[in-house]
């Protein structure tokens, strides 16, 4: 069976601001292949246990252009959805975000935790025609590592516990520690020991690649051929739209559609294209949000927040928090680092500036990552009293919070410093900055005190845990610099555990120990805020942001 995919690790988030709108000239739609349905009735009991009647065309909205549909190169949530229907990799997630069989039919491990063996299922084919074997990830890893000249791959870290990886990164040479040992059987040698590798093989970046793409890079890019269960109908239609048809020949179960239009809404146009969705020319849309309030009441709401008809509401995992380097005082001591988290009120924020869009967080990790526990951070709350006997008799200096250059971030800092200034008796200004700027300062360790975003790529407590918090990452994504040995020992334990519930069990403790010290104080989990068409049947997103179309039907009235 197949399933969906996960959504890309050490991404930096940008958000958005809450109200997005605006007019712009219509964008041109392809013609349907199969007939166009009718508009959907508002509102109405679910009627989701309804046969389908037509295989028909589901349409679907994309906030902006993808960067990128190549799968080495691939970075937004844009192109992972395009991705993520165009191509298979060796494993996959369920429904549950836990890792299953995909192109790889079982893997093994041996005892050191270094050496996994994939057997490949026979009869994989591209949609080309050509078969998809060990050499296909053989050369689609080199490619994530080494990049194309003059172009290096955003998604090279997923492999760094590779043996090789550095020398393929600067020299471009092969990935010593990828092999086809057989046409259909793919060694992977780690330099040390990392027990969640076959989840990290689901991200749409490790998808296989077919032989002779690096002879004409742009027209692949253009038109990738992949070994899902959807290929290309024809070229991109930049700022327009991308067409996909089924592929006859996929290994999988078939898709249920004749077609997909990803129909592209360039500069976030939420507005026209809830509109669109309205009058029946789109079947999944994202909700602006002045009207996210009213959507649930007027179409109706999904029955956990995940599944469609209705309006969409899950919880994504994105964790929003303001860090400290804990290298620059006042931000070196511990209980500075708590009093400000202390001062906070998370709720009263996310009702009053961000209107739902997000939740307040009680831990580092998001829900519907596997094995993730609520309530890890104990400085996570409202309580004036205990900050104040925190700060008591220090004496600080000015504090300068610096965040992206972002209209809702810059009223969230604003309210956040209005607290601090107020009941912390703290002299406190706000900075804003361009993101990547505000990145590079980061890994610079010149910032002390600042607000940053973190979505999952690979659904595991290690994408949040090890990559936030363990010292090996400080200047890359350990932005605040924090360093503990017990922390450390545990995440080093966590990676080299067998067993699920002891590395989950390990990765826990090490968040509780590292948020007892708050070198970085969680702020908000992200909501989805999508709306799905009752003439669709099936529609499932994840809380990793993924959708597997192959499961989706399309009820047309007549």
């Amino acid at each position: 069976m197949r399933a969906p995919r996960a959504l890309r690790l050490g991404a930096f988030v940008v958000s958005v601001a809450v109200v997005v709108g605006g007019c712009a000239p219509t964008t041109p739609t392809p013609e349907p292949s199969a007939s166009p349905t009718t508009a959907p009735p508002i509102g109405g009991p679910d009627v989701t246990a309804e046969p389908p009647r037509s295989r028909g065309s589901l349409r679907y909205m994309l906030g902006r252009d993808p960067e990128f549909i190549d799968p080495a190169y691939v970075i937004d949530r844009e192109g992972q959805l395009v991705v993520d229907q165009l191509f298979d990799g060796l494993t996959a997630l369920d429904g549950d975000l836990e890792v299953v069989p995909a192109v790889a039919e079982s893997w093994s491990v041996d005892g050191t935790g270094t050496l996994f063996t994939f057997d490949i299922r026979p009869g994989v084919t591209f949609h080309d025609g050509t078969p998809v074997n060990a050499q296909s990830f053989v050369r689609a890893f080199r490619r994530v590592v080494a990049g194309v000249p003059g172009e290096p791959s955003p998604n090279a870290h997923l492999l760094a516990d590779v043996v090789g990886w550095q020398v393929t990164r600067a020299t471009r040479q092969p990935l010593e520690g990828v092999r086809a040992v057989g046409a259909l059987t793919l060694e992977i040698e780690l330099a040390r020991p990392f027990h969640d590798l076959p989840a990290t093989l689901a991200a749409p970046a490790l998808a296989p690649v077919p032989d002779g793409l690096d002879a004409d890079v742009t027209a692949f890019r253009e038109q990738p051929i992949g070994n899902g269960p959807f290929r290309m109908a024809q070229g991109w239609e930049h700022d327009q739209f991308l067409r996909l048809v089924p592929f006859e020949d996929y290994w999988g179960p078939a898709p249920g559609i004749d077609e997909v239009v990803f129909q592209i809404y360039p500069g976030e146009q939420f507005d026209r294209a809830y509109a669109d969705f309205r009058e029946g020319r789109l079947q999944v849309s994202t909700v602006p949000a002045d009207e996210r309030s009213a959507a649930p009441f007027e179409l109706g709401r999904s029955r956990d927040g995940y599944r469609g008809p209705g309006y969409l509401d899950g919880t994504r995992l994105v964790l929003h928090y303001y860090g400290f380097n804990v290298e620059q005082p006042p931000f070196d001591d511990p209980d500075v680092r708590r009093a400000i988290s202390l001062l906070i009120d998370r709720d009263a924020l996310a009702s009053d500036v961000l209107r739902g869009s997000r939740i307040a967080a009680d831990a580092l990790v998001p829900p519907g990552i596997p094995g993730r526990e609520a309530a890890t951070c104990g400085y996570c709350r409202r309580d004036v009293e205990a900050a104040r006997m925190l700060l008591e008799e220090r004496e600080l200096g000015p504090i300068t919070l610096v965040v992206n250059d972002n209209a809702i971030e810059r009223s969230l800092a604003e309210r956040v410093a209005g607290a601090l200034r107020t009941d912390g008796d703290l002299d406190v200004t706000v900075e804003v900055r361009d993101l990547l700027a505000l990145r590079d300062d980061l890994r610079a360790g010149e910032i002390g005190f600042f607000r940053l975003g973190w979505t999952a790529e690979v659904p595991t407590l290690h994408s949040f845990v090890g990559t936030l918090l363990a010292s090996e990452a400080i200047g890359d994504t350990n932005l605040t610099r924090f360093s503990d040995g017990a922390v450390d020992a545990l995440i080093d334990q966590a990676r080299v555990t067998a067993d699920a519930d002891e590395r989950r069990r390990l990765y826990v403790a090490a968040e509780r120990l590292a948020l007892d010290q708050a070198p970085l104080i969680p702020m908000f989990f992200h909501r989805f805020a999508e709306v799905v068409s009752r003439d669709v049947i099936g529609f499932e997103l994840r809380p990793d942001g993924s959708v597997d179309l192959t499961t989706v039907r399309m009820r047309v009235q007549g």
